[in-house]
């Protein structure tokens, strides 16, 4: 137990900084040289080990960071169609979509909520890229 000048472990903040993102490295690369001139750790999923485990797996164990950017930017393309119409028959939805809008990837949307509850609303910074 460490003595009333010494900070609490908990108190100090990590250096370690993940980075959510999709298919559009340029605002990701643009993030990370910003983050290391600060002196912080970009922690950036698809650049560490895999180590033979599971997406899911390989987020816990990178997971362990002070902060997390999520980078939303449109990488896929997302819509629907009207129930009871010729659109909505199965072996056309495949191929048309009634109204269409661009994305982010799922694997953002589903890291964006893990660290929400993970770490907090206040440590999540969401950065938008139009027209997502």
């Amino acid at each position: 137990m460490g003595t009333a000048l010494e900070p609490k472990k908990s108190l100090i903040p990590k250096k370690e900084i993940f980075i959510s993102h999709g298919k559009d490295t340029k605002p990701l690369n643009e993030l990370k040289a910003m983050l290391i001139e600060f002196g912080l750790t970009p922690v950036i999923l698809s650049e560490q080990p895999s180590g033979g485990k599971t997406v899911m797996e390989k987020l816990e164990a990178y997971s362990d960071v002070g902060y997390a950017f999520v980078i939303l930017t449109p990488d896929d393309l997302s819509g629907f169609v009207e129930m009871g119409s010729k659109w909505s028959r199965p072996q056309r939805l495949r191929k048309f979509l009634k109204t269409a809008y661009p994305r982010p990837r799922q694997n953002v949307i589903l890291e964006f909520g893990y660290f929400f509850e993970k770490l907090g609303r206040s440590r999540v910074c969401c950065l938008l890229k139009k027209p997502v």
